[in-house]
């Protein structure tokens, strides 16, 4: 949703006619993309941790967990960001 929302802008809404416009129009509700994000993501966790607490998790337990899950995507993600960027300006 964010992303047809900052690829399509909303000022391109009133430069277009038709099916367009209303594809358009569409588009441009995609800054809601980030309060469901937040409102989707804010209820895993506390799922989360509320079994953690019904099921006596420490923790330390869970935050290893959500550690485990969080990070090993993130620095996969940044080693190729860095590989790219490294052959992108080696000129």
């Amino acid at each position: 949703m964010v992303l047809a929302y900052h690829v399509t802008g909303p000022h391109l809404v009133h430069e277009s006619t038709g099916i367009v416009r209303l594809a358009l129009s569409f588009t441009a509700l995609g800054w809601l993309g980030v309060p469901i994000f937040f409102v989707i993501s804010g209820y895993c966790i506390g799922a989360a941790a509320d079994r953690a607490s019904r099921d006596s998790i420490t923790w330390r337990t869970f935050a290893w967990r959500r550690v485990r899950r969080i990070f090993p995507p993130y620095l996969a993600l940044l080693a190729v960001s860095a590989f790219f960027l490294f052959f992108a300006y080696r000129t």
